[in-house]
């Protein structure tokens, strides 16, 4: 968040810059490989007859590590700054462990500052960019028991025991995750045994987009995929359950013979040990591999590197060809995400029925005013996923802008119907908030506010908090801005205040304030401050700054009302 501090200016008239820091972040954590790679080169029995053979070998380990275009979604979602960031202190403090551990048998003291950095410091900037930062002790000892295996130097000892407590940690934490769950997810619509049963096939999934390009296949959107049963499990799917052990069990007992496809396998895993196993969020995402993706391009290039010793130009041909083919592949690729129509309708087009790749199509046409295609769009995402129920009010949305009343009433019929059971509502609260726009804007005639104010309830009555409520806060803002609009004042404020139980939002806060301010209520005005705005401060020291400064606001605000009254 920082990070997107330092760029406030360039929001929202050059979006530009997000993806520009992106991409240079991209390119930095490329050297990051590249010396990483350098580094694990020189610690094994060299396949190269010189160092500038092992710089070439490092080079294409760079190259195909930064050419992936699986890698390409990290760097242009801009929200997803964090993995390329948390990948930046994960990249320096594995770099920095591993000078360390060459350092050691020389330069002891050095080596030891170098490791705890690695280990302390960077671990920390990890964890605060992306909460799977907390991997980097894992990787180390990925390292420690594969490519270091026969490193030898006083503190060897004791620092595998740390490592290995960190790896229990983050076990224990998963099976916390499993006890606490109970294997059911009540914010999604898969269970734990579902997600783990489709993961390993979604893994292979990974490796083959990374080296073995579909031109179309690379999206942002993924809410379509469905997780699957033992009845469901496919033979690819089945083959992946059963290699996935066999390659551990491979990794784990042959790290001495074959150290270089071990530390590919098993850092490979170890990058997904968050999520792609029991916890419980959605089940797939290209970003996920960024870091672990190192891995098997190390143990590539490390292997052609050992071919070229016997076939030289073959492999030195073969893999620039490839390389080549590559980078025009994701340049391609890129240059269709750069172009954000025709990138909304490959993804609607190969994500057929993802409720987000459809909503986005429709919302891109409608910045361009081509109102008919959006209503096609969405026509066909309600028919693909009749469940979506933020995909049927868009599609009211705009066909009570197209007259379509048979539609609208359909859509509404539906979801009235679906709105007391449905669990997953998606983007509905959003949608209903653009619904209640439009009405008020009278681009929809079709559509009384009351219908809205009665989806509203009724998604709000089966959503509790402790399922999802990030989707309730959304609800009970809603009601609050139709309650305004009746200019009922009383009930406005108790949706307000519903709300503030579930985010303790600064700006929502002033506003329940101002509410309170002015209906006199001065005594609740005066709790509500003491008791539940300002009790509170953030962590953060810079937003600590600003909650004082407004409760101090606030305070005089208040006093001075106190002292107008007669």
């Amino acid at each position: 968040m920082l990070t997107f501090a330092l760029q406030f200016q360039s929001w929202p008239e050059q979006q530009q810059h997000f993806f520009v820091f992106n991409v240079l972040l991209h390119l930095l954590n490329g050297l990051l490989i590249y010396m990483l790679a350098t580094a694990l080169l020189k610690q094994l029995p060299t396949p190269t007859h010189n160092a500038a053979n092992q710089s070439l070998t490092a080079l294409f380990i760079t190259a195909l590590w930064l050419w992936s275009p699986l890698q390409i979604s990290t760097s242009l979602i801009a929200i997803q700054r964090m993995a390329g960031l948390s990948a930046f202190f994960v990249l320096a403090g594995v770099l920095l462990y591993v000078w360390g551990l060459q350092n050691a048998g020389t330069l002891l003291r050095k080596a030891r500052l170098q490791q705890l950095t690695g280990l302390g410091i960077c671990t920390l900037l990890a964890v605060f960019s992306k909460e799977n930062g907390i991997l980097l002790p894992v990787f180390a000892l990925v390292l420690e028991k594969t490519i270091f295996r026969t490193s030898t130097d006083p503190d060897k000892k004791l620092r595998t025991i740390f490592l290995w407590l960190s790896l229990l940690v983050v076990l224990g934490y998963l099976c916390s995750v499993v006890i606490k769950t109970g294997g059911v997810y009540p914010f999604r619509d898969f269970d734990m045994l579902e997600r783990v049963l489709t993961q390993p096939y979604l893994l292979l999934v990974y490796l083959k987009l990374a080296f073995f390009p579909d031109l179309f296949s690379y999206n942002p959107f993924h809410d379509n995929i469905k997780a699957f049963t033992f009845s469901t499990l496919p033979p690819m799917g089945w083959l992946a359950l059963l290699t996935l052990p066999v390659l551990l069990a491979f990794a784990i007992r042959k790290r001495i013979k074959h150290p270089v496809v071990s530390f590919a396998i098993l850092w490979f895993l170890a990058a997904h040990l968050l999520e792609s196993t029991v916890i419980g969020l959605e089940l797939y995402f290209e970003h996920r591999n960024y870091v672990a993706l190192f891995g098997p391009c190390f143990a590539i290039g490390y292997g052609l590197a050992k071919c070229a010793k016997l076939y030289p130009k073959l492999v030195v041909s073969g893999a620039s060809a490839y390389l080549i083919l590559l980078a025009i592949i994701t340049g391609f690729i890129t240059s269709i995400w750069g172009t954000p129509i025709a990138a909304a309708e490959v993804w609607f087009d190969k994500k057929f029925g993802s409720a987000r790749a459809a909503e986005h199509l429709a919302l891109s046409y409608l910045e361009q005013n081509r109102l008919m295609e959006a209503y096609f769009v969405l026509q066909a995402q309600v028919k693909a996923c009749p469940e979506c129920l933020g995909s049927r009010i868009q599609y009211v949305i705009v066909a009570c802008a197209v007259k379509d009343q048979t539609s609208v009433a359909e859509n509404l019929a539906a979801v009235k119907t679906m709105a007391a059971t449905q669990l997953m509502i998606g983007s509905a609260p959003s949608a209903l908030a653009s619904l209640k726009r439009q009405i008020e804007q009278k681009n929809c005639t079709l559509v009384q506010l009351d219908e809205v104010k009665q989806l509203n309830e009724l998604l709000l009555n089966y959503q509790a908090v402790e399922i999802n409520a990030s989707k309730r806060f959304e609800l009970l803002l809603n009601l609050h801005q139709l309650a305004e609009l009746e200019n009922n004042k009383t009930i406005s404020l108790q949706y307000l205040q519903q709300a503030y139980s579930i985010r303790q939002d600064l700006m929502l806060g002033e506003v329940i304030f101002n509410n309170l301010l002015d209906l006199q209520q001065l005594t609740e005005t005066k709790a509500f401050l003491g008791q539940k705005l300002c009790q509170h401060a953030p962590r953060n020291p810079f937003l600590r700054i600003k909650h004082q400064q407004k409760c101090q606001e606030l305070s005089e605000r208040l006093i001075s009302s106190r002292q107008s009254l007669p």
